[in-house]
């Protein structure tokens, strides 16, 4: 096998790497195959917890200290122990997963092995590991939110290299343990097709694009909300928002989705506010679950562009810009999924094209030119009034969608990684439209 296979860069070793494991189970040679996975494994994961800490410390010093700032946390709107700053809790948690990855190494094969299937059979210690590798140590968002923003010191390259070695580590890590499990798994239940891991051999992505809206209005539907509160509470746990809450509410609100009977209780928009052109495509194969991420960064932050939402002692209230407003105005982003002939590189294939088009606020030239870069944003909190009632007004604090300078670049590093491309067209005050091209048979696939 080839030894580039081990270096995890790319999604092509991971895809080989796959279909090597694979190969080597039909020949009876599955746990042989493990083991010399999981071992180069934990080596590469092991060292990516140093170089991800080596990258942390240079981006501190080429950004004047904004990880080892005592106001670190606050900027990140994290909430860290014994007031650490940022660096520091990354240090601490790197020493705690060296520590773990270090005593793992140093196990015998059969303890080895056993202590990884532990790790990745059960849900708590898997989902344990992840947090503290992913969500503690190596949580990209907390790192790029101590960035001033707006600066050119966050586009200075120094910086942007830092950040963009520590958000290729961060996913490295993830798949590798991915892979790994997912392949734990499938083998385990007799299904050979599985161990192609995060990959999805027949990703339908006119089918991924419906889903994605119908996704939205399913998970801001009251009801649906209020029940999984009164199941938090009766677990003694904390409410855990929908991750993507404030575009979902934004759809169901500006869509005036309305919902069917109990207990299917199907949305259904009322009002065009985003419209489908959906056209059926060929299957293709991706990593589903990031190229799916990338896809809703993108179409939050159209929802952004085309409203204002505000937290009033009401609750959360959405607005249109005015010039959706109305009963029956024209919809304000399109969703398009087409199959077409395109340069792509330097040759002429047949691709997959997606748009995401709205008719909002746009971005400015000097913005747009920026936009692609790691943590680039503007994050100033605006206030504005809303009427409660007639006659009667009250402060309330506009929510923005997004702005953390992460969704673009992220999607923009996802649809390269799968063979395609991103562009963004934008008019201030008109709208934009972003255009995303993806080969038919990707790279890593073909």
């Amino acid at each position: 096998m080839a030894d580039a296979m081990w270096k995890f860069r790319t999604l092509a070793d991971f895809w080989r790497l796959a279909g090597w494991l694979e190969s080597r189970r039909q020949r009876g040679l599955d746990k042989q195959a493990m083991e010399t996975c999981l071992v180069n494994m934990t080596g590469r994961i092991r060292a990516g917890i140093d170089e991800y800490e080596r990258a942390a410390l240079r981006l501190d010093a080429c950004s004047g200290g904004c990880l080892s700032h005592p106001q670190s946390a606050r900027r990140a709107e994290v909430s860290l122990p014994h007031g650490m700053t940022v660096l520091a809790f990354l240090q601490h948690m790197g020493g705690k997963l060296r520590k773990w990855f270090d005593g793992l190494a140093a196990k015998s094969g059969g303890e080895f092995m056993a202590e990884w299937f532990r790790t990745l059979d059960q849900q708590a210690r898997y989902a344990s590991l992840l947090n503290n590798l992913v969500q503690q140590f190596g949580n990209f968002e907390t790192v790029s939110m101590t960035l001033p923003g707006s600066d050119d010191l966050t586009i200075s390259k120094p910086v942007q290299q830092c950040l963009q070695q520590m958000f290729e580590i961060n996913t490295r890590s993830i798949r590798m343990i991915e892979l790994a499990r997912s392949v734990r798994k499938a083998w385990q239940q007799g299904q050979p097709h599985g161990s192609t891991g995060f990959f999805n051999t027949r990703t339908d992505l006119a089918l991924t694009t419906r889903a994605m809206v119908m996704e939205y209005m399913i998970e801001a539907d009251p009801v649906r909300i209020q029940m999984h509160k009164e199941q938090a509470r009766g677990a003694g746990k904390p409410y855990a928002h929908y991750r993507f809450w404030r575009a979902a509410e934004t759809v169901r609100q500006l869509g005036q989705v309305a919902y069917g009977d109990p207990p299917q209780r199907h949305p259904v928009q009322r009002r065009r506010y985003v419209d489908l052109d959906v056209r059926p495509s060929p299957h293709v194969c991706t990593d589903s679950l990031r190229l799916e991420w990338a896809f809703k960064e993108i179409l939050n932050n159209a929802l952004g562009a085309t409203s204002s939402m505000f937290m009033t002692v009401n609750g959360v209230v959405v607005e249109p810009l005015a010039r959706h407003a109305g009963d029956n105005p024209n919809p304000a982003i399109r969703l398009g999924v087409k199959t077409m002939n395109a340069w792509l590189g330097w040759r002429k294939r047949e691709i997959i094209r997606l748009t995401i088009s709205d008719e909002g606020a746009g971005i400015a030239p000097d913005i747009l030119e920026k936009i692609h870069y790691w943590g680039f944003s503007f994050r100033k909190p605006r206030v504005s009034v809303l009427a409660e009632a007639p006659g009667k007004k009250a402060d309330s604090q506009e929510i923005t969608i997004g702005g953390k300078g992460i969704g673009v670049p992220f999607a923009m590093n996802v649809f390269r990684e799968h063979g395609g491309r991103m562009k963004i067209h934008s008019v201030p005050d008109q709208g934009t439209t972003i255009t995303i091209d993806l080969p038919i048979k990707p790279p890593f696939c073909n």
